[in-house]
């Protein structure tokens, strides 16, 4: 899987979307591998303030029965939660990438000419020929985007252009719960005249924004006919001869694994290499928020013979003489 879509596949997530981007060279395109690298910063985002927040809640544990406030709630501040706010940044910007990058694929399923942002291809939506016999993926769009794509908008032109969106968290004492309140009036142009009397949580607002998106892209996707359900495979993409080594990883034993990728009289070639040691790695082995749904199904071991290079994530086949299918 490209990217992080190792994470969507193990989830179950954008299912109909694969089908798109693995038929027809798709993954090649800038359009697409720009699709699942703002799914993949998104997914790693929302993961990684899971992670915090439970760190943030663990520090306030630590002290509460220390100090002597009195109020109900009580304003916090940590490096985990400063870290959550770079997560939060990088989420909201991405999502607005990601709505401006769906409209430029619509195009490849309703043969016509489009523009870059989404904001303005709801403007024009009626302006468009080749969308004048495709009433579902108009009113897809408009759905979607009154009800949620405009606030997308809204925060990230705030955070570009007229100040900094988090300024502070607070936690429930009652509840333990961390809220961190986004703009009221986003659409303020002036950082003195923002409120958060509303308490808009953030890490609430992404989540679902998230799962919005992701429910527009599988609608647009089945609508493009693209129907059936698929997962990302791991496509690299050479832009020379250069030998590649692509890590993977295999949860059930614990362990790295390398496909080594050569050139031989013009045919690629490859070798497997196997290490173990996976848990000492910080990355996300698989999702703790969206769920774990589809576990890794196969075991990985060493190759000492080149072979030619093939697929060793494709879930739905075994693969000859590189691993053993486990159930």
């Amino acid at each position: 899987m490209s990217y992080r879509m190792d994470l969507a596949n193990k989830a179950g997530l954008f299912r109909k979307y694969a089908s798109w981007h693995e038929r027809d060279n798709n993954y090649n395109k800038t359009t697409h591998q720009s699709i699942i690298y703002s799914i993949s910063n998104i997914m790693v985002a929302i993961e990684s303030i899971e992670i915090l927040k439970d760190e943030c809640i663990n520090q306030y544990e630590l002290f509460k029965d220390r100090v002597t406030q009195t109020t109900d709630k009580t304003y916090f501040r940590s490096p985990s939660l400063d870290n959550i706010f770079i997560h939060l940044s990088t989420a909201i910007t991405q999502l607005r990438i990601l709505q401006n990058t769906i409209v430029q694929i619509l195009p490849r399923a309703t043969k016509g000419k489009t523009t870059n942002s989404m904001s303005e291809f709801y403007k024009k939506l009626n302006k468009y020929d080749y969308l004048k016999n495709n009433d579902e993926i108009k009113s897809t769009i408009k759905e979607y985007w009154n009800n949620h794509g405009i606030k997308i908008k809204g925060y990230r032109d705030f955070e570009q252009h007229f100040g900094v969106m988090y300024n502070h968290a607070s936690i429930d004492k009652k509840t333990c719960e961390l809220i961190i309140p986004l703009p009221d009036n986003p659409e303020e142009k002036s950082s003195n005249k923002t409120t958060y009397d509303k308490n808009i949580d953030a890490i609430s607002f992404v989540q679902e924004q998230f799962n919005e998106i992701q429910n527009l892209l599988e609608t647009i996707s089945e609508i493009s006919g693209y129907q059936e359900e698929q997962v990302f495979d791991y496509n690299m993409i050479l832009t020379s001869n250069y030998d590649i080594m692509a890590i993977q990883f295999d949860p059930v034993k614990d362990s790295l694994f390398c496909q080594e990728g050569y050139f031989d009289n013009g045919n690629m070639k490859g070798l497997l290499h196997v290490q173990q040691g996976l848990s000492k790695y910080s990355f996300i082995k698989a999702p703790s928020y969206f769920k774990n749904k589809y576990s890794t199904r196969k075991l990985f071991t060493q190759t000492n013979e080149p072979q030619d290079c093939i697929d060793i994530t494709n879930e739905d086949n075994d693969i000859k003489n590189k691993g053993t299918l486990i159930e």
